[in-house]
């Protein structure tokens, strides 16, 4: 089951505080009702038994009142959540893409869509507003109706000679006290089937088990940062058909293996096996011909980095961004790994230098700079194997010119693996796999694929002819400028 960002954040904050509320303040609350009534009715017991179970004749009409209020409160409690989560979510994806809302004028079109989710939530509470209403005036016309029973049955006994008039107010005194009891606790009523609704939808995410854990496992000595997949195919649970099917590839210590292929080839979920955000649904990935499901998750993050085309930072500092990999890292190995991605020279020409704010997603800074303080980042965590997903497709010509040096810099020594969009930036890598319908098409050299009349060649003749890259090989026609540009994860650019 997928669940939405704005969903889960409503369960932890609004249902968490439910929960908080009713075992804190509403818990003592009912306690003190509950004496409150018992003493009253053991009293009243106590004077008048008679009096007490006549007044009491009402109590099994009253509870079933009470259930039907409790079982009201609970479905519609559940209803009025899922549908401020869903309002929720509306909100946050509108809030974090509110750029793209305005470049397309689209605010009003945002406003009624999340008009429609807040108009669920009305629905919802005006008919549970109504329907514990009826029933909480049920409940009291039952209470006061006791009491009427109670000057009826009462006077009888009086004028029998079986009570005394002072022990019949005496026992009407106790019952209402007892009856003040159990309307204050029944207030809390609503509040403790709320409470118990959003109990057990917070119980349902703490309990939820990972399909992958976060610890436990092996660690390795002596990484060399080999990257080997064994007959891997995956699905995604959300698609029918598989992602990949039957990949098998070696990538040995320190060299460099490109990944190219049309959109939706199975480029990327290569990428995401590795760093095991999903395991294989069949084969094996190994790093240094181990099972990575059989390696400590964290344990191993430390030894892969990756560096995607949009880099993620975070709220706060420029340091703080940059150590975000490294637990306690000092200054000067930030400012080190800062120099090696080509940031320094901009970070220390900011107004608070590495203390600058990147602002919420880095937005602050143009993108360049936050690919450098990505780069920065995986230098800082000195990994064995060095992930690179289209690092600097999304970039002006200055900037990736920038980047590109500092990925040079550390990928030197590195496994790496890259994703790439321009066969121009992979012509010199060891090894190039072709991926079409998750299946590896082809796979050797840039010159190797050249020769072969295949996918590769049909590429480079697409998007390299008249470049240099063609001129080095001149079996390939001259027609085509090399500025051509894959358009968005696409390898193949747009008729």
């Amino acid at each position: 089951m997928q669940t939405e960002t704005g969903s889960l954040v409503a369960r932890l904050s609004e249902d968490a505080t439910l929960v908080r509320d009713a075992f804190s303040e509403k818990a003592g609350q009912a306690c003190v009702s509950i004496a409150q009534f018992c003493g009253g009715i053991g009293y009243a017991f106590y004077l008048s038994w008679q009096l007490t179970l006549a007044m009491l004749a009402t109590a099994p009409v009253m509870g079933v009142a009470i259930a039907v209020q409790g079982y009201l409160t609970v479905k519609f409690t559940k209803g009025a959540s899922d549908a401020s989560a869903s309002a929720v979510s509306i909100a946050e994806e509108v809030i974090s893409s509110m750029r793209t809302v305005r470049a397309f004028s689209q605010e009003d079109k945002e406003v009624d869509r999340f008009a429609v989710g807040i108009g669920k939530i009305v629905s919802i509470s005006n008919q549970r507003s109504v329907m514990q209403g009826v029933s909480l005036g049920l409940v009291q016309a039952f209470v006061w109706g006791s009491c009427a029973i109670a000057f009826l049955v009462g006077s009888f006994l009086v004028g029998n000679g079986k009570l005394q008039i002072g022990e019949l107010f005496t026992v009407f005194g106790m019952m209402l006290f007892a009856v003040i009891g159990i309307s204050v606790g029944l207030s809390t009523l609503p509040q403790f089937a709320k409470a118990y609704t959003a109990y057990h939808r917070v119980l349902e995410i703490v309990n939820r088990q990972p399909r992958i854990n976060f610890d436990g496992g092996n660690s390795l000595q002596n990484v060399v940062g080999e990257v080997t997949f064994q007959n891997v195919s995956f699905k995604y649970d959300t698609r029918e058909r598989n992602a990949l099917t039957n990949v098998s590839f070696h990538v040995p210590r320190g060299k460099t293996v490109a990944f190219v292929g049309e959109s939706g080839s199975g480029k990327s979920t290569i990428f995401s096996l590795i760093e095991r955000f999903y395991d294989t649904t069949d084969g094996s990935v190994l790093l240094d011909n181990h099972d990575i499901r059989g390696l400590d998750i964290a344990w191993m993050h430390h030894q892969i980095a990756m560096v995607s085309q949009e880099p993620v930072l975070f709220g706060t500092t420029i340091a703080e961004n940059i150590s975000y990999a490294k637990d306690h890292a000092t200054r000067a190995e930030i400012e080190d790994a800062a120099r090696t991605a080509n940031a320094h020279e901009f970070i220390v020409k900011l107004p608070n230098g590495y203390d600058t704010q990147v602002g919420e997603r880095g937005v602050q800074l143009s993108g360049g700079q936050k690919q450098r303080i990505a780069i920065a980042r995986a230098v800082l965590c000195n990994p064995k194997v060095l992930l690179l997903d289209e690092a600097t497709s999304a970039l002006d010509t200055q900037s990736e010119k920038l980047v590109q040096d500092a990925l040079d810099r550390i990928m030197i020594g590195k496994t790496c693996l890259v994703i790439a969009h321009r066969l121009a930036t992979v012509k010199h890598a060891d090894c190039i796999i072709v991926m079409r319908d998750g299946e590896i098409a082809e796979q050797g050299t840039h010159e190797q694929l050249l020769e072969a009349d295949g996918v590769y060649r049909n590429l480079a003749q697409r998007q390299l002819i008249g470049s240099d890259l063609a001129r080095e090989s001149p079996d390939v026609s001259r027609t085509v400028s090399t500025d051509v540009v894959l358009q968005g994860d696409a390898d193949v650019p747009q008729e």
